[in-house]
């Protein structure tokens, strides 16, 4: 359930995304439980049919923007950026949002308002829970990344900074990763914020839809890729990634995840009498910082990933490291 302000911000919201050309005449919006809101048919809808149809003109865009005040400052002061389309667009989106005129009001107010399940803003409780997994680290390197942008765009465009402070753009970055669409207009990659497009929930390998920017149309669509019955919920498959993804940029984990995979950090180390020697045997360009390993990596591979932490932790004689079969690069 939800209040009657909130219920009032979605009609409002609903009026102006159709008042802009949206048509999704078979689908509503739910909330099937407190903080957890998607898309359902509210009518049958038959395989090819499509279920929303969004204007490109209601779409937050990436070459939009670029196309900013900021976004020109960020290029003519060559910005840095870490993640640089994702931190443009949530530097845009925050601009948007500090401008009462902005025309994107509804869409913007109605983005989530809690942040809650993003492993960024965990709480000091939260985080033990995750004491001994590699998602601390993660979670860390992700706060700092994003604090390096802040200070670029505040850098690049000082007045960034009374717009907005990093824990304001650490929650616009947050909304972005989570709902944004890479899509090709005119066979140019874009990247773009769709409204109504955003709320649909994921489902594991689910083949029940597609999207993309349709040229010809001028707008994003979605497509059933099967009959969907009344009151059943539409999902969108967000692609195949291992859970570290999932968790750091959608705030959920799945269980059998066939795509899931271990991350393994390899360095020498700075007390290892061969490490020079190791070095130039083995060209730096050519040292993987990190071995991923799946469920399906195939044998070859896992023993190149073996084979090279062995050549990193070997404590022979030098003369002997300069007879071993250097690893291929994993």
């Amino acid at each position: 359930m939800i209040d009657e302000e909130e219920e009032t911000l979605y009609k409002n919201y609903t009026d102006w995304i159709r008042d802009q050309g949206a048509v999704f005449d078979k689908v509503s919006l739910k909330y099937f439980y407190v903080d957890y809101r998607g898309l359902m048919a509210n009518a049958p809808i038959e395989k090819d049919e499509d279920i929303l149809f969004v204007p490109e003109n209601a779409m937050i865009t990436l070459k939009m923007a670029k196309e900013s005040s900021i976004g020109i400052k960020l290029k003519t002061h060559e910005a840095n950026l870490i993640y640089p389309n994702n931190s443009t667009l949530s530097t845009y989106i925050l601009k948007e949002l500090a401008d009462p005129r902005t025309p994107w009001a509804l869409f913007l107010k109605a983005l989530p308002k809690s942040v809650a399940s993003f492993p960024i803003f965990f709480t000091q409780e939260e985080r033990k829970l995750l004491t001994g997994s590699q998602f601390l680290k993660a979670i860390d390197e992700l706060k700092e990344d994003i604090q390096w942008d802040y200070d670029e765009i505040c850098r690049c465009a000082p007045e960034f900074a009374s717009i907005a402070k990093v824990e304001d753009f650490m929650k616009a970055r947050a909304l972005v990763n989570s709902r944004i669409f890479g899509i090709k207009v005119n066979d140019e990659e874009n990247d773009a914020l769709v409204p109504y497009a955003d709320m649909f929930n994921f489902k594991y390998q689910s083949d029940m839809t597609s999207w993309a920017y349709s040229d010809e149309r001028e707008g994003f669509v979605v497509k059933a890729k099967e009959d969907i019955k009344e009151g059943q919920e539409i999902f969108v498959y967000y692609g195949s990634k291992p859970n570290w993804s999932f968790f750091q940029f959608y705030g959920f984990v799945l269980e059998d995840n066939e795509n899931d995979e271990v991350i393994l950090e390899v360095e020498f180390l700075d007390f290892d009498p061969l490490k020079a020697l190791k070095e130039e045997l083995l060209d730096k360009k050519q040292q993987p910082k990190k071995i991923k390993i799946k469920e399906t990596t195939n044998i070859n591979k896992f023993s190149k990933a073996i084979s090279y932490m062995r050549y990193m932790v070997f404590d022979g004689s030098a003369n002997n490291l300069r007879e071993v079969t250097l690893p291929i690069t994993c």
